[in-house]
């Protein structure tokens, strides 16, 4: 799942049709850094849940780390307002429904709210090594992703 943070303060500073503006370049951004038979479906007003047909915890982590890095790169452009996204990861296997892993992926989301926003987190197994953790601005810090 993914949500943008602080999205109601992007709107509230800068206008709804910034908000759109925001909502059109994420999507460009989301079709261009996905794969085809990857599956993304707005799941509110500015949330998101992803599916990654065929990938580990990991592989699901390393497109969305990607993600946020194209982000940044779009954003540079500066047509919209500076905003970043959060998100939470869960695999199949850690549900027995729908429901259930929606609402792991959930939250595995309000925890990379709480640890700073612009992060992904991923619930795993104890059994699975921890996949490392970071945000989209280590690009521009040039820094890999800390765990």
């Amino acid at each position: 799942m993914g949500d943008f943070d602080r999205f109601k303060t992007l709107n509230d500073t800068y206008g709804h049709d910034a908000g759109d503006r925001a909502l059109r370049l994420f999507s460009n951004v989301v079709r261009r850094s996905l794969r085809t038979d990857d599956v993304v479906s707005r799941y509110g007003g500015e949330e998101f849940v992803f599916v990654f047909p065929d990938k580990d915890l990991q592989l699901a982590r390393e497109a969305l780390y990607r993600l946020q890095q194209e982000l940044v790169v779009a954003l540079a452009g500066g047509s919209v307002p500076h905003f970043t996204v959060s998100f939470g990861v869960a695999h199949s296997d850690e549900a027995t429904s729908l429901e259930e892993l929606c609402r792991v992926a959930d939250a595995a989301l309000f925890k990379a709210k709480r640890n700073g926003r612009d992060r992904i987190e991923v619930e795993a197994p104890e059994r699975m090594p921890r996949p490392m953790v970071g945000n989209g601005l280590d690009l521009l810090k040039g820094a890999a992703p800390t765990g």
